[in-house]
């Protein structure tokens, strides 16, 4: 049996026990979180074939990133183009350099996430679990024509059609939610507790295997454009966040530079105090020799040519050389 055929069988397989089983389904939502950037087809086939997989990518990719492929490794073969496979491979299938972390949203992070989304959409939302009910609402409506053609093939009732579009709802909030908190499963009690349960009741009206391809991709699609926005906003409070870092060092830096300059004093050798001394004196000589003070009148003869050559003779002082 060639490996595409393989995948066909496993495609089969796997849309049939979702379809059966809806606590199967919410598993499998749970695991596609980890997987948003995927198509539901490539994330369902990876799901069937390695359920405990966390980062995927072509033997080419890893590659790049500096690992490779441990021998004996066995793929994850997915739909690829022109009837053919796309052979993936999980990081626990690889060994190498290490590759960067994925963003996580952390208490303070769905603070600063909050305030962002409702600034720049208009929003009004208390917390994170507002935030990611917003965003999935929103990015559901951009989804309307395909979900209205896949009511439309099931034939409901105006009460079905609200259903069906409650558990799209409740379902990307939950894909949003374990992508943002991977910590809180299906029976999670964590602090964080922003994915609560799923309403999968749509899954009763499914007559066929094509009734729930349709429903998950409009669930895939909408939590990963969803959750694409939220990544970029994250990585833009991160990086706003180094930039004032950075600030608030540099000019740390520059204080602690100026504060020294102020408190540190050349050494001062004998040479140059006795200078000193002799410019004082040199001063004080021109002063008593008719050089007015601070504050006095010039006028009244208190200018330096008063100072005569006879006495800066007898006095040994030069002016000049004073410096």
């Amino acid at each position: 049996m060639s490996r595409l055929q393989t995948v066909r069988e496993n495609w089969t397989d796997i849309t049939t026990k979702l379809l059966r089983d809806k606590q199967e389904l919410a598993h499998f939502l749970r695991f596609s979180a980890k997987m948003y950037k995927q198509s539901f087809s490539d994330a369902v086939l990876i799901y069937q074939q390695n359920p405990n997989a966390t980062k995927v990518a072509t033997l080419e990719t890893w590659n790049k990133l500096g690992r490779l492929v441990n021998k004996g490794e066995h793929s994850i073969a997915v739909f690829g183009e022109d009837s053919k496979c796309k052979h993936l491979f999980d990081i626990s299938q690889t060994n190498g350099k290490r590759v960067p972390e994925l963003w996580k949203l952390t208490e303070d992070l769905s603070t600063d996430l909050t305030a962002v989304i409702n600034e720049k959409y208009g929003k009004d939302c208390k917390n994170i679990q507002e935030t990611i009910a917003a965003v999935a609402v929103d990015n559901i409506k951009s989804r309307l024509p395909d979900m209205q053609y896949a009511v439309g093939q099931m034939n409901l009732s105006e009460k079905d059609i609200t259903a069906y579009q409650q558990s799209v709802v409740s379902a990307v909030r939950f894909v949003i939610a374990n992508r943002c908190a991977p910590t809180v499963g299906l029976d999670s009690n964590s602090d964080m507790k922003i994915s609560g349960g799923i309403n999968l009741n749509a899954a009763d009206m499914f007559k066929d295997s094509r009734d729930l391809i349709r429903f998950c991709n409009i669930v895939n699609q909408s939590a990963k454009d969803a959750l694409l926005e939220l990544e970029r906003e994250i990585v833009n409070i991160l990086k706003q966040r180094r930039e004032r870092s950075n600030d608030i060092q540099i000019k740390s830096d520059r204080t602690v530079s100026s504060r020294n300059s102020v408190h540190t004093e050349p050494k001062r050798t004998g040479t140059s105090e006795k200078a000193d001394r002799q410019v004082g004196q040199n001063v004080a000589g021109v002063g008593e020799n008719g050089v007015s003070h601070r504050g006095s009148d010039i006028r009244d003869g208190g200018s330096l040519e008063h100072n005569s050559e006879g006495n800066r003779h007898r006095s040994g002082e030069t002016l000049s050389g004073a410096g």
